[in-house]
């Protein structure tokens, strides 16, 4: 991965990010709140990484002040694949009318159809060692519905704040280091907190897809010869929706059940992780 790939998947990474900041209390559109997080509180400087914050929506894309080749071209339409995959509603006004202190519901709330009972996961964090916590201390969702407090905003963005502060953009391996931390930070944070949808989609899910999304859409333009981004992902953007830019691959690993099972009763518990860690490298 190049050091302009790690940028654009950072960007994308980051886009909501003023989501949090707008929860905690900051009434300023989140796109806005996130760029200044970035620019003013952190000190980035780095304008591909910024403007993919600061213009991931239309109304602000279609009159900023950049390149042609701007990242954010590409932040914006992965954002709105990824947002159609969390079934939001399209239109951009998720900073108002919303309930900030929503908590993310489980998918098996619409399962087979809407169930009698709405479930809702406790406002929490994840730890170092979540995995080895016993079963009676996992997120289990219930019925009680427990609103998110702005100090539970505070602590996720300090938690995250502690993680961009050693930022190295030539390494690809930090990638990986903030995906570590939005997971811990946002695995029950709901995306969107509109009250007529089912917030099940956590904001940990819609960035990682956004990112994703955008590095197909860099290596399609790339293989295309297509630099001028403002060109063919704004002002010719029903023409994208229609290209075939994306290859899907899938995987059958049927049958390995009999290898992850197949242990000795001796350190059974060791075994299982260690062989489910190497099915999960694997895919």
């Amino acid at each position: 991965m190049t050091e302009k790939e790690v940028k654009l998947v950072v960007g994308a990474l980051l886009h909501d990010l003023g989501k949090v900041i707008h929860r905690t209390g900051v009434n300023i559109n989140h796109s806005e709140s996130g760029y200044r997080y970035l620019k003013e509180t952190l000190g980035w400087d780095d304008k591909d990484v910024l403007d993919s914050v600061r213009y991931h929506h239309k109304g602000n894309l279609k009159n900023a002040d950049i390149e042609d080749d701007s990242f954010a071209y590409i932040t914006y339409i992965a954002d709105n694949i990824a947002s159609a995959a969390d079934r939001r509603d399209m239109a951009e006004k998720e900073d108002f009318g919303f309930e900030k202190t929503y908590p993310l519901q489980p998918v098996f709330n619409i399962l087979n159809g809407k169930s009698d009972k709405t479930m809702y996961y406790a406002p929490k964090m994840l730890n170092e060692n979540e995995r080895d916590e016993a079963y009676e201390n996992m997120n289990i969702p219930t019925e009680e519905k427990r609103p998110f407090e702005k100090g539970f905003y505070e602590g996720v963005l300090e938690r995250i704040k502690d993680c961009l502060k050693g930022i190295e953009w030539k390494d690809a391996r930090y990638i990986n280091s903030l995906l570590s931390v939005l997971s811990a930070t946002l695995f029950y944070v709901p995306s969107s907190t509109n009250r007529e949808e089912v917030a099940d989609v956590s904001l940990y899910d819609h960035v990682k897809i956004t990112a994703a999304v955008s590095s197909c859409i860099y290596q399609y333009l790339m293989e295309k010869g297509e630099n001028n981004f403002k060109k063919c992902l704004l002002e010719e953007e029903k023409k994208i929706w229609n290209e075939n830019s994306f290859l899907f691959y899938s995987m059958d690993i049927s049958g390995i059940q009999s290898f992850i099972y197949d242990i000795s009763s001796e350190k059974a518990l060791k075994q299982l992780r260690a062989r489910s860690f190497f099915v999960q490298f694997m895919t």
